[in-house]
């Protein structure tokens, strides 16, 4: 497993064909387009502080991420209830409503996700 640092605290983990992506930048978007990861991880509780604004993407930069990654995207980091607003089932309607549902997984508390790997 590699773990490559972009700037603005984008950080790509990559462990064979799979990149794990989070903090949405045009380094992200990059990313995207370049590594074409079959799997994306984005953290998408769209959590924010009292003070400076959003600390993790919003829905439409969720929208924004979701769209542009090649491959399936894993949503994790909702609703923790200090800092991360968004709920499971507003992520999937907003998905839904942007036609990207088929490609994002929203596992729920505690769930495992068994994916198999391409073997290219």
């Amino acid at each position: 497993m590699k773990i490559h640092h972009l700037r603005n605290a984008t950080f790509v983990i990559e462990s064979g064909a799979n990149h794990i992506l989070t903090v949405y930048t045009k380094e992200v978007e990059q990313a995207l387009t370049e590594l074409k990861p079959d799997i994306s991880v984005v953290a998408a509780g769209s959590a924010s502080l009292d003070v400076g604004g959003p600390i993790l993407m919003p829905l439409e930069e969720i929208v924004t991420f979701v769209r542009a990654a090649p491959g399936k995207v894993i949503a994790n980091h909702l609703e923790a209830l200090n800092h991360c607003p968004t709920t499971r089932s507003q992520l999937r309607g907003t998905l839904e409503e942007n036609g990207l549902s088929s490609k994002t997984f929203i596992p729920d508390d505690g769930e495992t996700l068994t994916i198999e790997a391409n073997s290219s």
